[in-house]
């Protein structure tokens, strides 16, 4: 159902980290509240217990977006649902959305955590390739990342017209700079000091300082990083950290 002037009201990283909690950062997770709807993009293994830091209960979240199929972007999904479920008495359906094969993987991860209960709402799967969808007002372009074979980032349109562009994981490359062209507000991984060789499907920050006029985001954000290479981002963006609250 289409709704008419939803517009990106906050935009909150509830986890900058990495796949190994690095300085204690949480998994990605991004929490995107808007005029009459709350999403998640990303759910690593550590959301839960965020957002039960920041007294925000799952029962508001209406669809939950992925990136991709790694266990810091997806392995929290297992533990919001059984809140939802229990804790909140959700009976209301979930949107969960993502590249293809999402249905079977979240299945799958649900399974193995909590197969022996049975989910009392509908969850509803929807299914990502490369044509812009709306979803209750907000227009969202999956742009094909380079990291696995499945990997996209998004790029989400209010009624305004504003841009929130995340990448997830990502490797420096034309495909990155291409999510991030003209957003208004950008977050992007950082990784790494310096990428290896050969190059991991990761952004560094060395990669990021020597193209920085090729960024042409209008504020960027860096992402699942550490706190030592945060410290060294030469006038690149501004370092993400927990709790962080963005306006477009």
């Amino acid at each position: 159902m289409s709704h008419e002037q939803n517009y990106i009201k906050k935009i909150t990283i509830i986890g900058s980290g990495n796949a190994f909690n690095a300085n204690g950062r949480a998994c990605s997770a991004y929490l995107i509240e808007t005029s009459f709807t709350v999403f998640l993009v990303d759910a690593g293994p550590t959301t839960l217990y965020r957002l039960r830091q920041m007294n925000f209960p799952t029962g508001r979240i209406d669809c939950i977006f992925f990136t991709h199929f790694h266990g810091d972007h997806i392995a929290g999904l297992p533990f919001l649902l059984l809140d939802m479920d229990i804790m909140q008495e959700r009976r209301n359906e979930l949107v969960l959305a993502g590249p293809p094969g999402l249905s079977e993987i979240w299945m799958k991860w649900y399974g193995l955590a909590y197969g022996d209960h049975k989910l009392r709402f509908p969850v509803k799967n929807m299914e990502i390739q490369s044509e812009e969808i709306e979803w209750r007002g907000i227009f969202i372009q999956p742009c094909k990342i380079n990291h696995r074979p499945e990997s996209i980032g998004f790029r989400f349109r209010d009624s305004a017209g504003k841009i929130f562009a995340y990448s997830g994981d990502s490797a420096f490359d034309s495909s990155l700079l291409a999510l991030i062209d003209g957003a208004d507000l950008a977050v992007i991984e950082m990784s790494m000091e310096r990428n290896t060789n050969p190059p991991t499907a990761h952004v560094s920050r060395r990669e990021l300082f020597e193209e920085k006029h090729r960024l042409n985001a209008r504020r960027l954000i860096l992402s699942h990083t550490t706190d030592e290479i945060a410290k060294r981002i030469d006038e690149i963006g501004e370092a993400a950290f927990d709790g962080m609250e963005l306006l477009i």
